[in-house]
């Protein structure tokens, strides 16, 4: 092969590189949707489309359930009393938790909130929570804290059932400044 040749063979191989990833690059937002909607996975696209209500914001029964964890870094107790509401979208409801400070001295913990289905998590008006504010427990202390909170009718209908999951973490630990709530939770 002669250096005429092999260059242009080079040209040719290079340029149908460039072209392919080009076209894998292009390929890749479409691959990437169809994978985050294969396996559940929140996307822009998906946001939109649950933002747009089915019903006319007819109140209907919905069940939320209560869970609780603490963090490993938090020497706490803390437990759902309420573990279960059945009740009306559109109606005030409310949840009651028991928190335990079980170490030998004074701690501030801040609970994080979760809704699942993450869907729903824009349906849920808090209208008082703990999680608004950290909650400092003295050395043994116990506690009873409440949470109010209004499901939207104009929720979804293929929702009838949440799970709102707290979990306390030491304010002051790395892994809890990552995971504050934006606005307050």
């Amino acid at each position: 092969m002669t250096g005429t040749a092999k260059n242009r063979k080079s040209v040719l191989l290079l340029s149908g590189l460039v072209v392919g990833m080009f076209a894998f690059g292009f390929a890749l937002v479409p691959l990437y949707n169809l994978v985050c909607q294969a396996l559940g996975i929140q996307t822009a696209t998906t946001a939109v489309a649950v933002t747009q209500p089915t019903t006319a914001g007819v109140a209907r029964p919905i069940t939320v359930k209560f869970d609780t964890t603490v963090n490993s870094n938090l020497p706490w107790q803390f437990k759902p009393l309420t573990r279960r509401l059945d009740g009306q979208t559109g109606q005030l409801l409310e949840a009651r938790f028991q928190v335990q400070n079980s170490s030998t001295s004074a701690l501030t913990g801040q609970a994080i909130p979760s809704i699942t289905p993450w869907q729903a998590t824009e349906y849920v008006q808090k209208i008082e929570c703990f999680c608004f504010d950290q909650q400092k427990l003295a050395a043994g202390e116990t506690r009873e804290v409440v949470l109010r909170f209004i499901v939207s009718p104009q929720l979804p209908e293929r929702f009838h059932s949440l799970t709102v999951s707290y979990t306390y973490m030491n304010p002051a630990s790395p892994v809890a400044t990552r995971h504050q709530p934006a606005g307050g939770g």
